[in-house]
């Protein structure tokens, strides 16, 4: 090989020592010094003892359930008599997670409550629905 010395030259090697001391060890670091955020993992997945596998669900990462305490208040004043059914109706968004609950007493009051919740989301987030899953009127 043409310019390939077997032997070691010293002056050589200092050029060339100094030369990787003066490169970035961090050379990444000019784009971008923000500090990765770690993830938070949704499911913890170990192996288990009969050899297959543990999935266990994050706690954490799980939606947090709010009732409005007035709203609950009122409407157990007139729902929670005996005979009376009582239903719930449920938006989730699957972006933040936040879940919406609106007990009602009657199945036919579903689509005003969608209006009204749909006019109310759109104008926190000034942002249009883009899609809208249902469970089909699935029960529990």
């Amino acid at each position: 090989m043409e310019g390939f010395s077997p032997y070691f030259e010293p002056k050589s090697f200092i050029s060339h020592m100094g030369e990787i001391r003066r490169l970035n060890p961090k050379p990444g670091m000019k784009f971008g010094s923000a500090r990765l955020q770690t993830m938070v993992p949704d499911v913890y997945v170990r192996p288990g003892p009969d050899g297959g596998w543990h999935v266990e669900l994050n706690s954490d990462t799980l939606p947090r359930v709010l009732v409005n305490q007035t709203y609950y208040a009122e409407l157990s004043k007139t729902i929670r008599k005996d005979g009376d059914k009582s239903y719930f109706t449920t938006f989730i968004d699957d972006v933040t997670r936040k879940a919406w609950v609106y007990l009602t007493r009657t199945k036919d009051c579903v689509f005003t409550i969608f209006t009204k919740w749909l006019a109310m989301v759109e104008n926190l987030t000034i942002r249009k629905l883009k899609s809208l899953r249902s469970d089909k009127w699935g029960r529990v």
